[in-house]
């Protein structure tokens, strides 16, 4: 039931995605992305918890996503993340091997660790910089 309050937010991601994906820089595209969506899974509480129970397909990024043909949150996003990252893999712009679900697992973090504060966005947007 909460995967579907979340779908119209979702797809707008997915659209983010898309156009990051024709920016110049591919690190800033990823980056700008995953922002997005940090400031999304603090915004709209319940959707970190929904992406904590997902499980991680387990595919390198440089691989086709399996994913793709689920429609889970997670698949979803996990399906419009992967060209931004697997841009960002060949051009060297993040270590290599990094998953989607390592990026997934550090914007569900930090929106569960700031949803108490008295601030969650301040403090998401601090955290994530501080971790980029």
């Amino acid at each position: 039931l909460l995967e579907a309050v979340f779908q119209e937010r979702i797809q707008a991601l997915c659209e983010r995605a898309d156009q990051l994906s024709r920016a110049d820089d591919s690190r800033v595209a990823l980056l700008d992305w995953l922002h997005d969506l940090v400031r999304y899974a603090v915004s709209a509480r319940g959707l970190a918890d929904v992406l904590t129970y997902e499980p991680p397909t387990d595919v390198p990024a440089a691989e086709p996503a399996d994913a793709q043909a689920q429609h889970s949150c997670g698949a979803v996003l996990e399906s419009a993340a992967t060209p931004l990252l697997r841009r960002a893999l060949r051009d060297e712009a993040v270590r290599p091997g990094v998953t989607f679900h390592d990026l997934l697992t550090l914007a569900v973090g930090i929106a569960l660790a700031t949803e108490h504060h008295a601030e969650p966005a301040v403090q998401a947007d601090r955290l994530f910089t501080l971790t980029v």
